[in-house]
């Protein structure tokens, strides 16, 4: 007996890519908006550093989030190289876990402009700038994130 896949739900018409994704960015998002969020403190800032690098966060690749033994059309034509791009930020977000630079958020640091891109794929927003977002507010991040 064949099992029966499960959709993925909430697919970004433009992208193809599922919104459920977002989750797998999720410790790196409360990292940087106790960052650059106007409403944070020290101890949430701490825990999202903590989690992120003193636990070695790893973040999954699009495939290991929708398993293809799970749910069906995980990628598709559609998706491809969406999938194969969001797999390489992935790669390139783990790899500053592995060096101890993912909590690198100076001009230089890698790890936000590498989920800004993560984040104008999944959500098809291509003006998506995380740190002018949390700047203006909560409701705002929360337009983007419930």
């Amino acid at each position: 007996m064949t099992p029966t896949l499960e959709p993925i739900k909430d697919v970004n018409p433009k992208t193809g890519i599922g919104k459920d994704y977002l989750k797998t960015f999720g410790p790196l998002n409360l990292y940087l908006r106790s960052v650059f969020g106007t409403s944070t403190t020290t101890r949430i800032r701490k825990f999202a550093g903590d989690n992120l690098a003193r636990f070695k966060h790893k973040f999954r690749k699009y495939e290991e989030w929708f398993p293809e033994n799970e749910f069906e059309g995980v990628v598709t034509d559609q998706n491809r190289l969406h999938v194969r791009r969001l797999d390489e930020i992935v790669d390139g977000l783990n790899g500053l876990v592995t060096e101890g630079q993912i909590l690198d958020t100076s001009e230089n640091g890698r790890a936000l402009p590498l989920f800004n891109e993560a984040m104008r794929i999944i959500l098809g927003s291509k003006d998506f700038d995380y740190r002018a977002i949390c700047q203006k507010g909560e409701s705002e991040i929360n337009r983007y994130f419930w």
